[in-house]
């Protein structure tokens, strides 16, 4: 049995606090530059960031409707950028596009348009010569209390999956373990795979149920997540119970 989930994700980024303390207002999220695909000749380029918009730089373009609400937000979009001049190694953004955003309506995807177009270079990753082409990136738009959270997200496994072949031969005996686990999530998925996981606790101790279990989730553990896919974050962590009984207690 899997307990409810206690944990939460720990792709967070600093809060923007309504009264200035600190100036951290968003952040992308680590899928935002994962390749280029130009118009012409798709191909694939690993990217980073040579300039990122600031906290300091984004709060300027914070949506005034939004702030007025203390509205947190996401928003993803699409840029253009062409090949950088002779010479230089690095390209500005041309023009952006608004895909998703959410809440819808509060200027989240023009704010991002805004900040990316303005303040964003990007390079390739290993030094090579860039060509012009296309990213797409998400961004968090953070006020006090964090961005926003998926509805729910609730442990699983792959179908298919018979938790007792993984229970230790011979054992007779129950457990209740608590795991912390890191998962990614694909582009617009709503399940993510468990990657790794740490025991946090197993009582009563010595049963040897905890590394089984360990290896039950990484092999066959998944994150499903309810609400918006914008608001799924690509990877993080989330921890919770599991209480494990011999089979034939069940």
């Amino acid at each position: 049995m899997i307990n409810r989930s206690v944990g939460r994700s720990a792709t967070l980024v600093a809060g923007f606090i309504i009264s200035l303390i600190t100036a951290g207002v968003g952040e992308a999220q680590d899928d935002t530059v994962a390749s280029v695909n130009p118009a012409s000749a798709p191909s694939e380029q690993p990217l980073v960031w040579a300039r990122y918009p600031s906290g300091t730089e984004a709060l300027k373009h914070y949506p005034a409707k939004a702030l007025d609400a203390e509205q947190s937000g996401v928003a993803r979009i699409e840029c253009d950028f062409d090949a950088p001049p002779s010479g230089e190694t690095t390209s500005s953004i041309k023009s952006c596009r608004t895909l998703e955003e959410y809440p819808a309506g509060m200027g989240f995807g023009k704010a991002t348009e805004d900040i990316i177009h303005r303040y964003g270079r990007v390079r390739t990753q290993y030094g090579e010569s860039l060509q012009a082409g296309r990213i797409t990136l998400r961004y968090r738009w953070v006020l006090q209390g964090g961005p926003l959270r998926p509805e729910s997200e609730t442990i699983g496994f792959k179908a298919g999956t018979n938790a007792d072949d993984y229970y230790p031969k011979g054992s007779q005996k129950s457990a209740h373990i608590k795991l912390r686990c890191a998962y990614k999530v694909a582009e617009s998925e709503t399940v993510g795979d468990i990657t790794h996981c740490t025991v946090t606790s197993e009582k009563p101790k010595g049963t040897g149920l905890g590394a089984s279990a360990q290896t039950l989730f990484e092999d066959r553990g998944l994150v499903v997540f309810g609400g918006p896919t914008l608001l799924i974050p690509s990877e993080g962590e989330i921890s919770f119970g599991f209480d494990w009984k011999p089979p034939a207690a069940k």
